[in-house]
């Protein structure tokens, strides 16, 4: 669907109208962290809320892990530490006091996938990095920081992959 690219996701804006996305070019050319996104996330959910509205959609492109600066700079230290040969459970134990740090941070989910070995063209391994639970997880931490000792009562946060339908004709057979 494009490594960089988040046309996809803005052209699926122009056509469903979510109430937020985010487009990996913006994220770069603003240098967005992942601090910040979280923040704006929070801001238009609390907005949200305070307009009765506990629901709403918000577009994430795949790539969206790559445009985010300190990530990206994580992901280049992996793979370099790839490229010597450091086993994957050591890793961790030879990244610099920055990268570790953010590293450790993270999800241990997201840990894991930032782990995974390089594509062919030396690139993040992007389809798995679940971006969409790891902002759930961050947003759902942020927003009960700001209600100050009350706690999210969260219902449902759901991440749904995009679905695609074809005409009937067209439409291959799914085995289970």
């Amino acid at each position: 669907m494009g490594r960089k690219a988040s046309h996809v996701a803005l052209e699926c804006a122009l056509q469903s109208h979510p109430n937020m996305v985010l487009l990996g070019e913006e994220v770069a050319a603003s240098k967005l962290t992942i601090s910040d996104i979280t923040k704006q996330i929070c801001d238009a959910v609390q907005a949200r809320a305070e307009k009765d509205k506990y629901h709403g959609v918000i577009l994430i492109p795949e790539g969206l892990v790559e445009s985010i600066p300190e990530l990206y700079a994580l992901l280049q230290e992996i793979h370099g530490l790839h490229d010597k040969g450091v086993f994957i459970e050591n890793i961790s134990s030879h990244l610099s006091p920055w990268a570790s740090a953010l590293f450790d941070f993270l999800p241990p989910f997201i840990r894991k996938q930032l782990l995974l070995h390089p594509e062919s063209d030396d690139s993040a391994q992007l389809s798995q990095i679940e971006t969409e639970k790891l902002l759930a997880q961050l947003v759902e931490t942020e927003i009960n920081k700001r209600l100050g000792g009350r706690h999210l009562q969260r219902k449902e946060v759901q991440c749904n992959l995009p679905l695609f339908w074809l005409p009937s004709k067209r439409r291959p057979a799914v085995k289970l």
